[in-house]
C-alpha cells in the first residue's frame, strides 16, 4: 500500500525521530514490520494468481508479524507524535488485513460457486463422456466381430473358387481326353484298317462339327475312293510277261567266267591316211 510507505518514510525522517531516546530499537521494530508487511503483500498476490492455500496462510502469518513488531516499536516510545504515527502504521496493518480476508472470501465463495456450477456440468459430461467410450467399445467388438466374419467369408471364397478351378481344369481335362484323344485315336485306327485294304470298316464321328468331324468326312472320302477304284478295274486282266532278262556275263557258282574282248578293240581309233597328196595351185 502506498499510504504505508509514505507514512513510514515521513516517520523516519522526521525531525522529531532522530531525537527519540529509543530510536535505533523503534527503527529496526519499524523495518522489520515493513519487511513483514511486503512478505504479506507478495504472499496474496502469489495467492490471487496461483490458488494456493498456503500462500493465504504465510500473507496471514506475515500481517500477524507485522503487527507484533509495531507493537513492539510503540512500547519503546511515549512521545505523543511518534505514537501517532505508529499507531497509524497499525491502523493501516488491520485495515490491510481485514481487506485481504475480505477478498479471500469472496474468492473462496466464487471458487464455491462455479464449483457447485461447474460439478454438475462435470459429472453430465463425465457421464456422456463415458456413454460415448462404451458405445465406441461396443462399436470395436462388434465391428471387430464383422471382420472376423468377412475373414471367414473370403476364405470360404478363395476355397470354392479354387475348387472350381479344379473342377474346371478336370473337366477339361476329361473333356480333352473324352472328346478329342479318343475319336482321335479310333479315327487313326480306321485310317490303319483302311490302309490295310479292309474297306467294311465303319468310320465314326462323321457327324461332328469340328476338327474330328473334319478327319473323319476325309476317312469316308478316302474309303469311298478305294471303293470305287475297286469297282472300276476290270475283274480279268491278262497275265503280263516277265521281262527278259539281258545278256550278261554267265555265272557258275560264285564264280564270274567272262571272254575277253577282241584285240582291235583294245588299239585306240585313228582316221585313215590318204594316199593324194594335195595338188599346187597354178
Amino acid at each position: 500500500m502506498l499510504e504505508w510507505n509514505d507514512v513510514l518514510f515521513a516517520f523516519l525522517h522526521s525531525p522529531i525521530f532522530p531525537r527519540l531516546p529509543r530510536r535505533l530499537e523503534i527503527e529496526r521494530a519499524l523495518i522489520a514490520a515493513d519487511a513483514s508487511f511486503k512478505d504479506a503483500r507478495i504472499a496474496i498476490w502469489a495467492f490471487y494468481l496461483l490458488s494456493g492455500e498456503y500462500l493465504l496462510d504465510r500473507a496471514k502469518h506475515a500481517v500477524v508479524r507485522a503487527l507484533r513488531e509495531t507493537a513492539e516499536s510503540r512500547s519503546y516510545t511515549v512521545e505523543r507524535y511518534a505514537a501517532g504515527q505508529i499507531e497509524r502504521l497499525t491502523g493501516l496493518l488491520e485495515q490491510y488485513r481485514r481487506m485481504t480476508e475480505m477478498s479471500v472470501a469472496a474468492l473462496r465463495r466464487q471458487a464455491e460457486i462455479r464449483t457447485e456450477r461447474a460439478e454438475p456440468l462435470r459429472a453430465e459430461v463425465g457421464r456422456q463422456l463415458a456413454e460415448v467410450v462404451a458405445i465406441a467399445a461396443a462399436d470395436v467388438v462388434a465391428n471387430a466381430a464383422l471382420v472376423e466374419q468377412e475373414k471367414q467369408r473370403a476364405g470360404a471364397i478363395r476355397v470354392a473358387a479354387g475348387l472350381i478351378v479344379i473342377v474346371v481344369l478336370v473337366g477339361s481335362a476329361l473333356f480333352t481326353i473324352i472328346g478329342i484323344a479318343r475319336p482321335v485315336r479310333r479315327i487313326g485306327e480306321v485310317l490303319a484298317a483302311l490302309a490295310g485294304g479292309d474297306k467294311s470298316v465303319e468310320i465314326p464321328f462323321a457327324g461332328r462339327r469340328d476338327e474330328v468331324g473334319e478327319a473323319a468326312r476325309a476317312a469316308d472320302t478316302f474309303k469311298q475312293n478305294m471303293i470305287r477304284l475297286e469297282a472300276a478295274r476290270p475283274k480279268t486282266m491278262p497275265p503280263t510277261r516277265a521281262p527278259r532278262p539281258r545278256a550278261g556275263p554267265r555265272c557258275s557258282g560264285s564264280r564270274i567266267l567272262s571272254r575277253p574282248p577282241p584285240a582291235r578293240w583294245s588299239k585306240p581309233w585313228r582316221p585313215p591316211r590318204s594316199s593324194s597328196r594335195p595338188r599346187p595351185v597354178r
